[in-house]
């Protein structure tokens, strides 16, 4: 009976977590990278390309692609960097699944990388393109699916209907 439950023991320490459910020393800790928005990313390249090289290069070809109809794609700079966006979106929606205080404090932040968006937009010229109208939807969708997603898992995880 010993050796069963040290098995156990051993199979459940493997996994990170000690005998109480609680995780181990190494997991507890919350790092900056869970609190920190991958959008401010975005946000931050936008603003040193449009600072530095003004709102040109969301419009500036960066190359084309010849469609099987004969159609010529050309690919700008500023859908490269929507694309490099909405893979951020959707590592923050995957992320938004948590229930802890580090998801909170994304949550947190994310709506007021939110505000702060939408505020450039508004009134710096720089941000008034559809590029980055584009990104300030995209920070929209992180902040309600964020909460919602985390509502959802929570009442999941507590039980509550």
């Amino acid at each position: 009976m010993a050796r069963s439950h040290d098995a156990a023991v051993a199979q459940v320490a493997a996994l990170g977590y000690s005998i109480t459910g609680e995780p181990e020393e190494a997991e507890k800790g919350s790092s900056m990278f869970s609190m920190f928005p991958l959008l401010a990313i975005s946000f931050v390249i936008y603003a040193a390309l449009a600072y530095t090289m003004g709102s040109e290069w969301t419009s500036e070809v960066l190359f084309s692609i010849t469609m099987v109809s004969d159609t010529i794609w050309n690919v700008s700079g500023g859908d490269v960097f929507l694309v490099v966006s909405f893979g951020f979106l959707f590592l923050e929606i995957i992320r938004s699944t948590g229930t802890g205080n580090d998801s909170i404090f994304n949550h947190v932040f994310s709506s007021l990388l939110f505000i702060g968006a939408f505020f450039c937009f508004l009134m710096l010229a720089p941000f008034a393109t559809s590029t980055f109208f584009l990104l300030a939807i995209m920070m929209l969708v992180d902040m309600l699916a964020g909460f919602w997603i985390t509502v959802g898992s929570a009442r999941r995880d507590f039980g509550v209907s």
